[in-house]
């Protein structure tokens, strides 16, 4: 991962592309001259700017770190967590498309990050000495190994929590379009508990935002809380759902109707509008699954 100097509460996505059609991955070495995590092994990775696509932040990253230029495949998996000092991450994983012969036998050249290279089957990643996000996510990475099924929905860690913290967001590439929603659930210490999203075809953006409370409310309910607080970057979301502003489209109505009968199954659930780039992680499961229809 990259060395990165970030303000408070800053959202740090990363990508990464790892895997080629022989189910070898390319690898580097950090410097053991770097602050964090020297001479760990790691994938190609970086840090992609606000508002700037993934996809088209990973084939930059790559260039710049080994020289190569890649076609990114389809997605593979991601993780998300909070940092100790309250920092939001997303590590979004992605295959390589059909890499020619001549990319499997060029030697990368390496910036100063890094000094070594070089492409390890899957089966034997986990004895190097791993970078800690890269092996904490390697389980997720076991799925892909065995299915090339791209993988909407990660697998959920069950425990119960009396106040949860939901981020939820829904997007529309051409409003309307092809539309997905998606969201992040977390304890009241902030740890993520679940994280996914789904692909709800052609709709426009609100219904998406909507459809994506929907979705979590009815994913929340395995953890029993007392108390659910969504955190949601849509202003008319909520101060409709606050009862502030009237719903004129006949397309929200039933989904807020259902959202309302969802939420009176729990004692308190509130709703708080927040900016656009406190809500990354949400925001990074919608284009997940609207990356992983391309082609469809």
């Amino acid at each position: 991962m990259d060395e990165q100097t970030n303000t408070p509460n800053q959202s740090i996505i990363v990508v990464a592309v790892i895997i080629n059609e022989e189910r070898k991955a390319l690898i580097l070495k950090r410097a053991v001259a770097l602050k964090r995590a020297p001479g760990k092994w790691e994938f190609p990775s970086g840090q992609v700017s606000f508002g700037q696509e993934p996809l088209e932040a990973l084939v930059k990253i790559v260039r710049n770190k080994t020289s190569l230029d890649i076609e990114v495949g389809k997605l593979i998996a991601s993780k998300s967590f909070v940092s100790k000092r309250s920092k939001k991450h997303v590590i979004i994983f992605y295959n390589l498309a059909k890499p020619s012969e001549d990319f499997l036998h060029t030697q990368p050249k390496l910036d100063g990050e890094y000094t070594e290279s070089k492409w390890v089957d899957m089966k034997e990643i986990q004895q190097l000495n791993l970078e800690k996000d890269i092996s904490d996510l390697f389980g997720k990475l076991k799925l892909y190994l065995a299915s090339e099924d791209k993988i909407n929905h990660i697998d959920v860690k069950i425990s119960t929590s009396d106040e949860l913290y939901i981020y939820t967001d829904g997007g529309s590439r051409g409003n309307p379009g092809p539309s997905a929603s998606g969201f992040v659930i977390m304890n009241s210490d902030m740890e993520v508990l679940e994280e996914g999203g789904e692909y709800l075809g052609i709709t426009t953006n609100n219904q998406a935002e909507y459809q994506a409370v929907k979705l979590a409310l009815k994913m929340a309910k395995k953890y029993n809380p007392k108390h659910i607080n969504f955190r949601i970057d849509s202003m008319l979301v909520v101060n409709q759902m606050k009862g502030f502003y009237k719903i004129k489209s006949k397309d929200l109505w039933p989904i807020h109707e259902d959202i309302k009968k969802l939420a009176a199954e729990f004692e308190l659930v509130t709703y708080e509008h927040v900016r656009r780039e406190e809500n990354t992680l949400a925001d990074a499961k919608v284009n997940e699954v609207l990356d992983s229809q391309k082609g469809t």
